[in-house]
């Protein structure tokens, strides 16, 4: 506290304001950003703390007797500090190479060293554990297991989902990475639960639950800013018209963010995609090789027995934290030594194919319902009316009738070629498939 060497009037805060103002700027390292909004460093934590008027105003009120306190010149204060001209932008906040922990520790993630708390670090969070840079995963025998059973024991996809964790806790940019995870399969897997635990430790300020379809709309994607992990621990089944945020999302790209009722602005999201699923999303629009790359897909298939559950399994995770941090900084750090490229398993790649099939229902309709090797032929219009009939006892989207042409030549190589007056696809639909759908269509007419 500034010492003050008589009791007086408000007339004594008057004179002696600069004094008082300027011992709170360099005590406290009081920084305020181009948005107007003031941080103080708590040096018992190691980390810059947002001030809103209520906390600026009782940290003044720390520094002034209670005698000699006067309520309106108290708030002069608080609106002469509050008023300042900006020393600092949001960006400088969290340098990507640092990141504090709880015992005192900030470890540089790029070089392995270590120091002590200092405001020149500018760090806003912190990690809820010790530093221990010789953790094992056998320390941890709880969490072990449950990766284990999440994953199948495919150590691959547990060093994936490791390294993923690694990043959302540190101060690493995401879009280093070009990636957004999706975690797939039914329901009693484990894959929310994952989620949830990485959550606890990040701190869920520092994330913001939002599903895909309201994520691509216009108000969803600024709702990112500032955030480490951003998605949706239960994503539904979605039908988008397209998904460029994503790609610019996990990209860097600058953004033109807009809230409701609040001046627009461009911000870049330094953070990381997270989606838990049943069912991988479709959508239109651009899917080209360059979007279906930014989707790390990790497939969870073994669901959890209900009888052996354990309701309590994230508190006794959370008791493991210390090891859990460590252990995903680690394979964090050797992320990035690897040009920041995550750990992907052959299963990732095929999930990733296949899912460029399955989300173009045309792709979908050649691959399981024609012949491509056939010498056979068929009229263009007649596979333009099997494949919409098709779509419609599938319950899928029919591609653009002026898209089509275009697509089974990029895919497939099958040309459109004039015979006769008539337009040929050479592929065959399957006989089965034929009658597959005139049963279904004879039997709605019965009906």
């Amino acid at each position: 506290m500034l010492c003050f060497l008589r009791p007086g009037w408000g007339v004594f805060i008057v004179a002696y304001a600069h004094v008082l103002l300027n011992h709170l700027r360099t005590e406290h390292s009081l920084c305020i950003t181009d948005e107007g909004v003031l941080y103080a460093y708590v040096s018992e934590e190691g980390i810059f703390q947002k001030l809103n008027h209520q906390t600026l105003s009782a940290l003044v009120k720390e520094h002034i007797p209670e005698e000699i306190r006067n309520v309106r010149e108290t708030e002069n204060l608080v609106k002469e500090l509050s008023t300042d001209y900006p020393n600092i932008k949001d960006s400088d906040f969290n340098p990507e190479h640092l990141v504090a922990f709880e015992d005192g520790t900030v470890l540089d993630v790029y070089t392995g060293a270590t120091c002590g708390y200092s405001p020149d670090w500018l760090l806003t969070r912190r990690l809820p554990g010790k530093y221990l840079p010789e953790a094992t995963m056998s320390q941890a025998p709880v969490f072990d297991k449950f990766m284990q059973d999440l994953l199948s024991s495919d150590n691959t996809a547990i060093t994936t989902l490791l390294e993923f964790m690694g990043g959302v806790l540190s101060n690493v940019y995401g879009w280093r990475f070009k990636k957004v995870v999706i975690l797939v399969g039914p329901g009693g897997t484990g894959k929310s639960k994952w989620r949830e635990l990485l959550m606890h430790l990040v701190g869920e300020d520092n994330c913001m639950s939002i599903d895909l379809a309201n994520l691509v709309a216009r108000f969803g994607a600024i709702t990112l800013a500032g955030k480490r992990l951003g998605g949706s621990g239960d994503m539904a089944s979605v039908d988008l018209e397209e998904i460029s945020s994503i790609k610019n999302l996990t990209g860097g790209d600058a953004m033109f963010g807009e809230q409701k009722c609040v001046q627009a602005k461009s911000f870049r999201f330094d953070g990381f995609l997270l989606f838990v699923t049943n069912v991988l999303p479709y959508w239109r629009g651009d899917r080209g090789p360059w979007v279906y790359e930014r989707f790390l897909i990790v497939r969870t298939d073994q669901p959890i027995p209900v009888e052996l559950r354990d309701p309590k399994l994230l508190e006794k995770m959370l008791e493991e934290k210390d090891v859990i941090i460590n252990v995903a900084l680690q394979h964090l750090m050797a992320a990035t030594k690897r040009k920041f490229s995550f750990t992907e398993s052959e299963f990732s790649e095929m999930e990733r194919e296949q899912h460029k099939i399955a989300n173009n229902s045309l792709l979908s309709f050649v691959a399981m319902c024609c012949d491509r090797n056939a010498k056979s032929r068929t009229k263009r219009s007649d596979f333009n009316e099997v494949y919409r009939a098709w779509c419609r006892e599938n319950n899928v989207r029919p591609e653009r009738s002026k898209e089509i042409e275009g697509q089974l030549a990029e895919h497939f190589q099958i040309r459109c070629h004039k015979s006769c007056g008539y337009y040929f696809y050479d592929l065959a639909i399957l006989d089965e498939v034929r009658n597959e759908l005139n049963a279904a269509n004879n039997q709605r007419q019965y009906h």
